[in-house]
Parts: structure tokens; C-alpha cells; sequence
């Protein structure tokens, strides 16, 4: 029997390899085909902009790049909004560190959303071609260590053996390779600088008024995490902080509105244990109440396209910190 075994390792094996070393020669990330043409698109064009909106849809959905250039007096179209639905940490640090290993990545400010750690026990993102195509080895000692601080041992072992395991199923099949050599037969249209709005109300279960406003109470609070700077989190924002300023660009942390109150807690110390970038909590239904009023809501997590002057002005004014 372990003779049997050790057999199928040796055969897997250059299997297993030859497929990691095709995904590292095809240099292209991408989930959807949004994703494969914003970041095609933004990877020639990136020194066109000065200011990069970067988040997932707490931004694509929410904040106008031309209001922004707007309040901010420069000319139309020097920001760019690069923001990808369902962009959790740490994908959200993979993006931007691959987009800094291009040492002609120079923008003069980076307005940077503070997400939510991925759940990985959701097996949609489980399963997701994103999490596996943009998987790096920080990115498994971020999933390990921050499960381990969040949970006990064995829920741990459990999410890292089902990451590891949903990782190389996907891998052993080729499937990521298969998928990235579509891509060569990807037509990509104009690149639209604008978001994705929403309107009005959802009519799912998360836009029900009930659930809204247990949401909304459970933020009247503006306690803050104690989150060490050994933090998976913090120490790779650290990195990228000290790469940013060495280039001259002004790193902003943003917290938006709206998110749990579990994930605003937590990520309220990140933003206070990061040192060398600017740090704008706009989570708070305390002194951000705007954001919680039943009229600009389109869900639990989101505003709707009736905030978007507002939240944009906030960015805006986030912005700003750079100059102080």
C-alpha cells in the first residue's frame, strides 16, 4: 500500500508542477471578464492616472470618479476607479503588490478600501477561479494565521484543509490554465471609468427593512480592535506603505460604511496599527449617519446611487490628508 501511494505522489507530482509553472508563465489575473480587462487595461494605461480608487463594491458601486476630480480641481478623468466586486483581503493586497512589483507604478495618491478578511467558509468564494488564480504563499500564511486568531484550532484546520484541498483539485485539473488560455480569445470593449450603480432597494432578503435596521443599530458603536503589528493584515500594508512612499505616493486607508460590525471593529485597529499611510474611518453610524438613513440604502452592505455625491465627497475629503 505505501509503495501504491508513493507511486501516485511521484506521478502527481510533475503533474502538479508542470501546472504551477504554466499558470506563472501566463501573466494574466483576472475572475470574470471585467476583472481580465480592467486590470489588461489598467496595467498599460496606469500612468495616465494620478489618483487610483482602489476597493471592491464599496467603491465600483458607490463612488464617481468624475465627481471626485471634480471636488478635488483637477482635470476630468485623473482618477481611475479600480475596484472588483466581492474584493475581500488578502486578494485585495495581492492586486495592489503585483501592481507595485512594476517599479513605473507611480500614481501620486492611492485611495485603498480596508476589506473584510475573504470567509472562506463560504464555498462560492471557496470555489472561486479568483481566490485560486490570484493565490500567492502570503496569501495561505494570511488565511492560516488569521483563521487561527478568529477561531479555534480545529476550525482552522478545517478552513485551511478545504482551502488547500478546493486549491490543488482546482490545480490537478488544469482548469486555471484551461481558463487563462480563453482569455487569448477575449474581446475586451472600452473600459468605462464610471461605477456600477445601484438603484433604489433590493428586493432580496438583505435589502428588507427589519434586517436593515438590527444592521444599522448593532454600528452605533466606535470601539476599536487592539490588532498587533505581527497581524497578517497590518504587517503587508506595512510593506506596501514603505514601498508607496519611497515612490512618493501618498497611501490612503479607507474604511466605508456599512460593513458588519464585527469587520469595522477589527479593521478599525488595522488602520491604527499601520504605520506610514493615512488612515479615514467612514464606518460609523455615529458621525457618518448619512450613510444609514433608509433612503440612500440599497442593502445591508451597500448605498444606493442617491449616496454617491456624498460618499464621493468623503473620499474626496479623504484625499486631502495627503496634503497635511
Amino acid at each position: 500500500m505505501a509503495r501504491f501511494l508513493l507511486h501516485c505522489f511521484l506521478l502527481a507530482a510533475p503533474v502538479l508542477g508542470m501546472v504551477h509553472w504554466l499558470n506563472a508563465q501566463i501573466k494574466v489575473d483576472y475572475a470574470w471578464a471585467m476583472d481580465y480587462c480592467q486590470l489588461s487595461y489598467f496595467n498599460e494605461n496606469h500612468d495616465k492616472y494620478e489618483v487610483v480608487l482602489f476597493g471592491s463594491s464599496h467603491f465600483g458601486r458607490q463612488l464617481s470618479p468624475v465627481i471626485f476630480d471634480s471636488i478635488q480641481g483637477r482635470t476630468s478623468n485623473s482618477s481611475f476607479l479600480f475596484a472588483f466586486d466581492q474584493l475581500y483581503a488578502p486578494l485585495n493586497l495581492t492586486l495592489l503588490e503585483n501592481l507595485t512589483n512594476d517599479d513605473s507604478f507611480r500614481p501620486s495618491k492611492i485611495l485603498f478600501e480596508l476589506a473584510p478578511v475573504e470567509p472562506l467558509k463560504e464555498s462560492k468564494n471557496l470555489e472561486s477561479t479568483r481566490v485560486k488564480s490570484w493565490y500567492t504563499l502570503d496569501d495561505a500564511r494570511f488565511y492560516f494565521n488569521s483563521s487561527w486568531e478568529a477561531a479555534s484550532v480545529p476550525s482552522s484546520i478545517y478552513y485551511g484543509f478545504n482551502h488547500l484541498r478546493a486549491s490543488f483539485g482546482f490545480l490537478f485539473s488544469g482548469g486555471i490554465f484551461w481558463e487563462k488560455m480563453a482569455t487569448s480569445f477575449m474581446v475586451c470593449g472600452e473600459v468605462v471609468n464610471e461605477p456600477l450603480l445601484l438603484e433604489g432597494r433590493s428586493t432580496e432578503s438583505e435589502g428588507s427593512d427589519e434586517l436593515i435596521a438590527l444592521h444599522d443599530e448593532a454600528n452605533q458603536s466606535d470601539s476599536v480592535a487592539e490588532v498587533p503589528v505581527t497581524d497578517p493584515y497590518v504587517s503587508r500594508l506595512n510593506r506596501l506603505a514603505q514601498q508607496l512612499k519611497v515612490r512618493g505616493t501618498c497611501f490612503v486607508l479607507v474604511i466605508p460604511p456599512r460593513l458588519g460590525p464585527d469587520e469595522i471593529y477589527y479593521l478599525r485597529g488595522v488602520g491604527n496599527a499601520v504605520s506610514g499611510a493615512h488612515f479615514v474611518d467612514l464606518s460609523s453610524a455615529l458621525k457618518y449617519p448619512q450613510f444609514y438613513r433608509s433612503e440612500w440604502v440599497f442593502d445591508n452592505d451597500h448605498l444606493n446611487s442617491l449616496a454617491v455625491p456624498a460618499f464621493t465627497a468623503e473620499l474626496a475629503k479623504a484625499a486631502r490628508s495627503c496634503n497635511n
